[in-house]
């Protein structure tokens, strides 16, 4: 009987939860968000920078039914191995838009590629227009 780091379910447990959850049966996934919420638990914790606690934990707990949905077991790899790299992805690609999101409303004048921000630009017009409007060309 394999066991599972994360799960003291066996594999074949472990399987027929997936196939049944994957078939529409929510009681599975249930069990199966149920076995594995130290691991969203966890990866909330440590995502949790900018946003609540609670937040992060919704958000683990979908991508942990995502990884459920999207699992294929003919891949070979474990379901552990699976969800764990699809629950701490998911966390790190939904905190890198928050913080894209925060630079661009509060961020420095320049990007980080070398492009001016909107706000920049915005003053570098108005700085030029009432310079043009000063001078007065004859």
């Amino acid at each position: 009987m394999d066991k599972n780091y994360l799960s003291n379910l066996s594999k074949e447990e472990e399987m027929s939860l997936l196939a049944a959850a994957k078939n529409g049966d929510n009681s599975a996934a249930t069990a199966l968000l149920a076995q594995y919420e130290p691991l969203a638990r966890a990866a909330a914790g440590r995502a949790y920078r900018t946003d609540s606690y609670e937040a992060a934990l919704t958000d683990a707990l979908f991508a942990l039914y995502s990884a459920i949905m999207a699992y294929d077991e003919r891949r070979g790899v474990p379901f552990a191995a699976w969800a764990r790299a699809k629950v701490y992805g998911d966390l790190r690609t939904i905190a890198n838009r928050v913080n894209r999101e925060m630079q661009r409303r509060e961020g420095p004048h320049r990007s980080l590629h070398g492009r001016w921000s909107r706000r920049h630009l915005r003053r570098l017009y108005r700085a030029y227009t009432g310079l043009a409007e000063r001078i007065q060309i004859a």
